[in-house]
Formats: structure tokens, C-alpha cells, sequence
């Protein structure tokens, strides 16, 4: 194999080749139009935590709203006949490709950015490797403006909402191609919008996040936002167009019941953790006094702060339970 690609070095290049230039106008489009409907729709403003330098920002929260937008064009237009809802899954490789065309250019110029004009240079973070910078980024929190954030707008809009769309796409393109729509692809695609949903609802809760917290702006952040959570956390769409499976009704009620419970038990648990920070500790989980740890740490403009770590809760337990057996 190394042979063979030493032999044909333009293999890469192959593997990488841009988009149609329709498909390319389309991912524009659809970037064009998020970035419209996170500019115009009024949002709740909301205060995240400490930067590392102890700035408190403000984040304009309506990515509900633009799911809901977006849902109500999108199949409006799908009803009317203009648009093909099943192109994007029929041109996959090629959104693909333009995912990972963005990642990059969006990358440079947080680069640029970071270095022209950044928006808060105390939360910068260089490595003094310049492809290390590009990487991992070194604005923690760019931003046009005030409020519109960079990194809210990538991975809460873009990305959620981008689930939705991606799964009604693939939904399409199985109806075309066997016509039917099987259960299994109803039934995760209902599953992953249920994920959406909640993210865009209880938007505040990204703000806690270590993406929003810890995590600077580079390809790492772009790559993943725009090209990782799309195409590998819409596998099983992708799987099930090429493989239709219809499950029986016991098969599809226990399935999506099970994904109901699973995903319960991770909102309870989020939760929890989110009332114990905003009530500093002075609340009850299941009917006991919430154990706590109480967390101080000084931030770059010397100032002590402090947070609450959750340490009781059945779900809370029972959520890492899991997690610690599914690491084996």
C-alpha cells in the first residue's frame, strides 16, 4: 500500500478533491442561512462562567428557534417541490468533502484572527509552533461583535442542527431508493432529534461545557464541529439507507424505549449537576440534603472563584456506573 502510494503520490490529492461546485453552493447556502437566522431571531441572553483570564461573557441563546425555522423552510420547500430533500444524502462524499474543506479555511482564519484581532487577547493561548496553533487553536472564545460567538454558532447550530437535516436527508433517500421508510431509520433519527431538541432548549447548559470553557478555537474545534459530529454521529442513518432493517413492533418499542431511558437518565443527571452550581449546594437531590464539593480556583486576573462538584444522586451514580463498565 505505502508502495502504491508512493508510486501515485496524486492519490491524496484524490481523496481530497473539492466538491461540485452545486454541492459546494448548497454547504455555502446553508451556512449563509444559519448564520442569518443566529443574527436575526431575538435570543435570551445569558451569562457564562469565568474565562480563564475572569471575564464573564454574554451569549445570545436561540438555537431553538433556528431549529424551528429551519425545520419549517426546510419542509416547506421539500412540500413545494424546490428543493430535493434527499440531495445531500445522495451527495454525501461530496459534503463530506466540503466539510472538511471548511474545517480548514475556517481554521486559518481563527489563526489570523487570533493574532489581528482577537477578541479577548488575555484568554489567548500560544504554543509557539505554528501548525500546533492552527491545531488546537488559540482564541478561547472569538467572536464578531459582542455577542455573536464563533464557537456557540459551529457546534450548537451548525452541528445540532445540522443532525436534523443530515437524518431527514438520508430518510428521503431511503423512500427513493426501496420505496418505504423503514422503522429502525425513523426511529434513530427520532432519537438523535430528541438530542437536538434538548441541546437548542436548554442551551445555557453548553455554556458550562469544557467546549465553551476550556476548549480553544482551531481545527481541532472546526474539524470536529463541522465534519466529526456529522458524519460519524449519523452513522447509523447512513448504514441503514444501504441496509434497510425493518424491526418488528416488540423490536421497535423496546428500541425506542431504550433510547428514551438512556437519554432520561443523562437529562436528570445533567440537571442535578446544573442545580447544585446554581443553588451553591443549598438543595435536595431525591428527597436527601445534595452532596457536594465545594471547588476554589483563581483565575488569571488573581480573583478566587468558586464551584460545586455533585458527588450524590442516584442518576448521577448509575450515569457514571455505566460509563465506568462500558470502559472495559
Amino acid at each position: 500500500m505505502i508502495r502504491g502510494l508512493s508510486s501515485q503520490p496524486t492519490i491524496l490529492f484524490r481523496c481530497y478533491r473539492p466538491p461540485r461546485v452545486d454541492v459546494a453552493a448548497v454547504f455555502a447556502v446553508w451556512i449563509s442561512f444559519q448564520i442569518i437566522l443566529y443574527t436575526a431571531l431575538p435570543g435570551t441572553i445569558c451569562t457564562g462562567q469565568p474565562t480563564p483570564a475572569g471575564d464573564k461573557l454574554d451569549y445570545k441563546l436561540n438555537g431553538f428557534k433556528c431549529w424551528t425555522a429551519t425545520m419549517i423552510a426546510l419542509i416547506t420547500l421539500w412540500a413545494t417541490d424546490v428543493i430535493d430533500m434527499a440531495f445531500v444524502a445522495s451527495h454525501w462524499g461530496e459534503f463530506l468533502s466540503a466539510s472538511a474543506y471548511y474545517a480548514w479555511i475556517l481554521a486559518i482564519l481563527a489563526f489570523a484572527k487570533a493574532h489581528l484581532v482577537p477578541s479577548h487577547p488575555k484568554d489567548r493561548i500560544f504554543s509557539g509552533n505554528i501548525l500546533a496553533d492552527i491545531y488546537r487553536g488559540i482564541e478561547l472564545n472569538p467572536r464578531i461583535g459582542k455577542l455573536w460567538d464563533v464557537k456557540l454558532f459551529h457546534n450548537g447550530h451548525c452541528a445540532m442542527i445540522g443532525w436534523t437535516v443530515i437524518d431527514l436527508s438520508f430518510i428521503a433517500l431511503q423512500y427513493e431508493k426501496y420505496g418505504f421508510v423503514t422503522n429502525s431509520i425513523v426511529i434513530v433519527s427520532l432519537i438523535r432529534a430528541l438530542v437536538s431538541i434538548d441541546f437548542l432548549w436548554n442551551e445555557y447548559w453548553y455554556l458550562r461545557s469544557i467546549d465553551v470553557c476550556e476548549e480553544p478555537f482551531g481545527y481541532y474545534f472546526t474539524f470536529g464541529s463541522g465534519f466529526f459530529l456529522h458524519s460519524m454521529y449519523t452513522l447509523q442513518s447512513q448504514f441503514l439507507v444501504r441496509y434497510p432493517i425493518i424491526l418488528s413492533c416488540g423490536s421497535a418499542v423496546f428500541m425506542l424505549l431504550i433510547g428514551g431511558a438512556g437519554y432520561t437518565i443523562y437529562f436528570i443527571a445533567s440537571e442535578q449537576k446544573n442545580v447544585i452550581r446554581d443553588t451553591r449546594g443549598n438543595c435536595t437531590i431525591w428527597g436527601k440534603q445534595a452532596e457536594y464539593i465545594e471547588v476554589t480556583y483563581m483565575t488569571k486576573d488573581e480573583v478566587t472563584r468558586k464551584t460545586f462538584l455533585i458527588c450524590s444522586g442516584e442518576f448521577i451514580d448509575l450515569n457514571e456506573y455505566i460509563s465506568w463498565k462500558l470502559s472495559f
